[in-house]
């Protein structure tokens, strides 16, 4: 949270991509910040992402899928959250 609020005091907009906001820890952040964020949730095609990173870690392809399905799962959960907390204009 520090590094978040110390680069909220510096710029006057700031974006914040960080996969862990989707688990426990996030959400208590989440609620922390002002009602002013604006949430751009981006759903990534599931298989290019085990595909990459099944090239990337060498892992066995069906391990990275699972993976990348669980992620957007959370990204979903994380979605409905702060649909509840703000008015999020935009879904892409």
């Amino acid at each position: 949270m520090s590094e978040l609020s110390n680069r909220e005091s510096i710029y006057e907009h700031i974006a914040w991509k960080e996969p862990k906001l989707f688990g426990v820890n996030g959400s208590l952040l989440t609620k922390k910040l002002d009602a002013d964020w604006l949430y751009v949730i981006v759903f990534r095609y599931p298989l290019s992402i085990a595909i990459h990173n099944k090239n990337t870690r060498g892992q066995e392809l069906d391990y990275e899928l699972s993976g990348a399905v669980n992620n957007n799962t959370k990204l979903v959960e994380f979605y409905l959250e702060v649909k509840t907390q703000s008015l999020l204009p935009y879904f892409i």
